[in-house]
C-alpha cells in the first residue's frame, strides 16, 4: 500500500515508515504540519493517509482535508498513539 504519513511528531513518522515498509508498503512522503499533509496527499495520490488530527502547532488535520474539496483523503484514526496527551487534560 502506498502511504503518506502526517503527524507533528516526524521522530514517529519515520520509525512508522520503516516498520511498515518492512511490511512491504511504501511510505511516499512524510509531513508534519496540516498544510503540508494536503499537500503531499495532493502531490502523492497514496492509497491511504495516516493524519494526525490535531497538530501540535494548532493546526486542524480533518478540517484542512475537508476544505480541499477536490482532494479525497483516505483517514485511519489511532488515538493516543503518540506521546502527547489531549489538549484538555
Amino acid at each position: 500500500m502506498r502511504l503518506v504519513l502526517c503527524d507533528d511528531n516526524r521522530i514517529f513518522c519515520e520509525a512508522l515508515a520503516v516498520a511498515l515498509e518492512a511490511r512491504g508498503h511504501r511510505a511516499l512522503a512524510i509531513a508534519t504540519t496540516a498544510d503540508e499533509s494536503v499537500a503531499a496527499v495532493a502531490r502523492h495520490l497514496p492509497d491511504a493517509c495516516l493524519l494526525d488530527l490535531r497538530f501540535h502547532n494548532g493546526g486542524d488535520g480533518l478540517g484542512t482535508a475537508r476544505g480541499r474539496s477536490a482532494l479525497q483523503v483516505f483517514l485511519v484514526r489511532i488515538r493516543n498513539l503518540t506521546v502527547l496527551p489531549p489538549p484538555s487534560m
